[in-house]
């Protein structure tokens, strides 16, 4: 290097170093700004439970297709669809305190309450018409879907 390089970098590396340094947060703060975007599809064919026996009923065709947003500085929110045995598919809007979901489900629902994890991999439905009968697609055995029941219904901490 020429000593005039090394000398304008000497009389500048403040500006430098302070330029770095106003990337460094503009990047951060948009990192956290920024949401956190996941589009939650569960199409899948799965029977019927009955909280009093772990007998499995009949089969019903699930569709729920929703987007699952979540930022640092506010809490995550579910927007989505949901159909049951080609049912018309209503709408779910879903905002996560305190560690559950919580929405209003249309009078007209097929399903009387949902129940999900942090990012929508594990559901339950409650069936409207009856309550003790439920949904839990993705468990592979009744037992499977009783436990995840419970998880839900345990006081949430």
């Amino acid at each position: 290097m020429n000593p005039e390089s090394e000398n304008w970098f000497a009389k500048h590396r403040n500006l430098v170093f302070g330029a770095a340094v106003v990337v460094l947060i503009l990047n951060l703060a948009l990192l956290l700004v920024t949401p956190n975007v996941k589009v939650v599809t569960i199409e899948e064919e799965t029977p019927e439970y009955c909280t009093e026996d772990l007998t499995a009923g009949i089969t019903h065709t699930l569709m729920l297709n929703g987007t699952l947003r979540r930022t640092v500085f506010s809490a995550a929110t579910f927007v989505g669809t949901l159909s049951i045995d080609g049912s018309e598919p209503f709408t779910l809007q879903f905002v996560r305190r305190d560690g559950s979901w919580a929405g209003k489900i249309p009078d007209s629902a097929p399903v009387s309450a949902v129940f999900a994890g942090k990012g929508f991999d594990e559901i339950v439905l409650i069936l409207a018409d009856d309550t003790t009968r439920f949904l839990a697609p993705g468990a592979v055995n009744a037992r499977a879907a009783h436990v995840r029941l419970r998880s839900y219904e345990a006081p949430q901490s």
